[in-house]
């Protein structure tokens, strides 16, 4: 099991990768390597491995993850499946039925929170969250080598980001994508059902700290008080 996670820029902290580290230590069973992929890897503990950055000339915060899909990213960490995290997240409890939950093909979180409505230009829409992914090499280097036959073009269409890029173009990358089972995931502002927030149970494996920019400071505050509760520190 290879688990992946990405800090580029200066979005997030070092010490959130650490944090990743050590709450998949606590909540996954089965055995695994952990990789980060940055562009700066000071205050990162040496028991995690770095996978260099590569400029592709992507937007830095919004599409570098699809890079994680290339051959040339696969080619630096051993065979087996992907569980992929972002950093804004707290696991709270065992989550071995996520980890394991492979399809071989990309599996992500369908965000039940969000109406399924249009807002917004068409290609704002979609039902995809790549906070946490599963998949296995090399069944998902289909869509980083669609992203890279116009990326400008793809970037420009799709500026909601790489989820919305996903939803629209998976199947003209030639590649199905596959949903988690539900309730294994919420979010701190936008609770956990459709449109409207209802307070978060314990008992839902992780918690997403994502948001539109104006609520950035409210989850950093969010996240830092959950970690601090589940984790002591």
């Amino acid at each position: 099991m290879n688990i992946l996670c990405v800090k580029l820029g200066t979005k997030y902290r070092s010490e959130m990768v650490n944090n990743l580290f050590r709450m998949c230590i606590k909540n996954v069973t089965t055995p695994f390597e952990f990789f980060c992929y940055t562009d700066d890897r000071s205050g990162i503990i040496p028991n995690i491995n770095i996978i260099r950055y590569v400029d592709n000339g992507l937007d830095l915060a919004v599409y570098n993850k699809l890079y994680l899909f290339s051959e040339e990213f696969d080619n630096q960490i051993p065979e087996g499946p992907r569980v992929y995290f972002d950093l804004d997240l707290v696991i709270i409890n065992n989550i071995d039925n996520i980890v394991n939950d492979n399809k071989d093909e990309l599996s992500l979180i369908r965000p039940s929170w969000r109406e399924e409505q249009q807002y917004g230009p068409p290609t704002w829409h979609h039902m995809f969250n790549s906070s946490c992914m599963t998949w296995t090499s090399p069944n998902t280097r289909c869509l980083w080598e669609h992203l890279q036959r116009d990326p400008e073009m793809f970037m420009a269409k799709y500026k909601w980001g790489m989820d919305s890029f996903m939803f629209y173009e998976h199947k003209n990358a030639g590649t199905n994508i596959h949903y988690f089972q539900p309730n294994n995931f919420c979010s701190y502002i936008y609770g956990v059902g459709l449109g409207c927030f209802r307070p978060i149970e314990d008992t839902t494996p992780i918690i997403l700290f994502n948001g539109a920019p104006k609520d950035k400071n409210q989850c950093i505050d969010a996240y830092n008080t959950y970690f601090k509760r589940f984790y002591g520190c």
